[in-house]
């Protein structure tokens, strides 16, 4: 039986600090308009030039959305069939605008002279009448985006162009090709929505397409892709250059530096900033397995290769075809699919199958992490039914959701701190069921996931509340939707 629920030195010399520094020509919007086609730009200019929308104006419309939605349940369905929550989109996009709004002090460009066009757009949307359209819901989703984008990538213009460089060079052309195809999105967008209602509602009745909203969220997200590669390359070389000695910063710019590292945090921004920071993150393979070690030894992985080779090619199909299934799947919003059997019906098949198929899509950039445990009662493997191992191991597998990939720093950061807590040499003691809960929610304040735990009903039954628990906090707590699957 399926049940199915839906949570919800200041400087060694006088002068302006680094963040009210900005040289001629640094706009990179600006240069991005230029990149515009004929029109774009006067789509994008809905303001009188004394009357720009600031960032209050954008986060108090935001606000404004999202209270109107949270009553009515708004949801809007897209062409792939996805649900879009409305609430939990304009939500999203009043905590970004506030985490913007709470470092512009540091960061110039995001100030709302740089910020014009795109703020305007924005603004223009939110206050839009809301409509059951999937072209719509597709735009509010992919402005939850952009808002993000916007402070993400004016912290990557203060960290990697401060100095020239042929990399620098390289990157600044990319986040200019990024931002124009931003601005190319909010121009359809805006010229699509400023049609006459009668005309936009035909359209769409006989599937008339002015613009593909998907090619161009698409294309964003390759510009996008391109920036953070050429980043990459540019960390690479401070590493090169870090290895040979750390170039000496004032204090001012250390703290100016490390403003900029915590409004990346701020962001859920998972990226390397800081030659630092750099050394600290290129861990060794071999150390970085042993802090994977300490977060947890459960073979997670021989466990699902031993259940799956017991399980017969096609069983478990019919899983797929339920709308519970689909309705969990494709939920915007944080949801809970309880799947339960009597021992022995092959619930752990299912189980597989379910992560087989989700770990198809595991190398895709865009595909949202997933940790899974098969939780058993056996006397040779305890931490199997003790809910505090099982967490940490779910906790394991999100820090570091992919082979090639760091592992996150705020268990970086949890696992230093531990350290300097205990003796030299040692390995810090494990982490407590909270702390390991917690860690998680961090984790999920920038990034969606999905949670399978296989026999939940093989938990210590004295303690097996606590990871029950577990999964209710995390769907009712996490920032990004969390999916959790758990068979019992």
């Amino acid at each position: 039986m399926m049940s199915n629920t839906d949570p919800v030195d200041p400087g060694t010399a006088a002068g302006p600090s680094p963040a009210t520094e900005q040289k001629s020509g640094d706009d990179l919007w600006s240069e991005a308009v230029k990149l515009l086609r004929p029109g774009d730009e006067e789509q994008l200019r809905l303001e009188k030039a004394d009357k720009l929308p600031v960032l209050e104006e954008v986060l108090a419309a935001a606000i404004k959305k999202r209270e109107r939605c949270k009553d009515r349940q708004w949801r809007i369905k897209k062409r792939d069939g996805t649900v879009i929550v409305l609430r939990d989109v304009f939500d999203k996009i009043a905590s970004w605008l506030k985490k913007l709004e709470s470092i512009g002090d540091c960061v110039a460009q995001l100030d709302s002279v740089h910020l014009a066009l795109p703020w305007s757009v924005i603004k223009f949307f939110l206050q839009l009448s809301t409509g059951d359209n999937e072209k719509l819901g597709s735009v509010y989703d992919q402005l939850e985006k952009i808002t993000n984008l916007i402070g993400r990538y004016g912290i990557f213009e203060e960290l990697y162009l401060e100095e020239s460089s042929k990399a620098s060079n390289l990157l600044k052309k990319a986040i200019v090709k990024l931002y124009a195809s931003v601005l190319t999105f909010l121009a359809e967008a805006k010229r699509y929505y400023a049609q006459d209602t009668a005309k936009r509602m035909a359209k769409n009745i006989l599937q008339i397409s002015d613009w593909d909203v998907d090619k161009l969220a698409d294309n964003i997200q390759s510009e996008q892709a391109c920036v953070d590669e050429i980043a990459r390359l540019i960390d690479a070389e401070s590493l090169r250059n870090a290895s040979q000695g750390i170039k000496r910063l004032s204090k001012g710019a250390r703290e100016h530096k490390e403003e900029l590292r915590k409004a990346l945090g701020d962001l859920g921004i998972d990226h390397i900033n800081d030659q630092l920071t750099v050394l600290t993150k290129d861990l060794a393979s071999t150390k970085k397995r042993e802090l994977l070690d300490w977060i947890s030894k459960i073979p997670y992985s021989e466990h699902h290769e031993s259940v799956r080779k017991g399980r017969l090619k096609g069983s478990g199909i019919w899983l797929f075809e339920q709308t519970q299934y689909e309705e969990w799947r494709k939920s915007t919003s944080s949801s809970l699919l309880w799947i339960h059997g009597i021992p022995g019906s092959g619930k752990s098949n299912l189980a597989s199958l379910v992560i087989d198929t989700l770990r198809e899509n595991r190398m895709n950039p865009q595909a949202e992490p997933l940790a899974y445990v098969y939780c058993a009662r056996n006397a040779n493997e305890p931490e199997r039914a003790d809910p505090s191992p099982i967490v940490r191991c779910l906790l394991r597998q999100l820090a570091c959701p992919k082979p090639k990939m760091d592992i996150q720093d705020v268990v970086l950061r949890k696992h230093q701190e531990l350290e300097e807590e205990g003796f030299e040499g040692v390995n810090p003691r494990d982490l407590s069921l909270i702390e390991s809960k917690e860690l998680i929610l961090d984790l999920l304040e920038s990034h969606r996931a999905t949670i399978i735990i296989d026999a939940v009903d093989e938990c210590i039954p004295g303690s097996r509340y606590q990871l029950l628990s577990t999964i209710k906090d995390l769907l009712q707590n996490a920032s990004c939707p969390v999916k959790i699957l758990p068979y019992c």
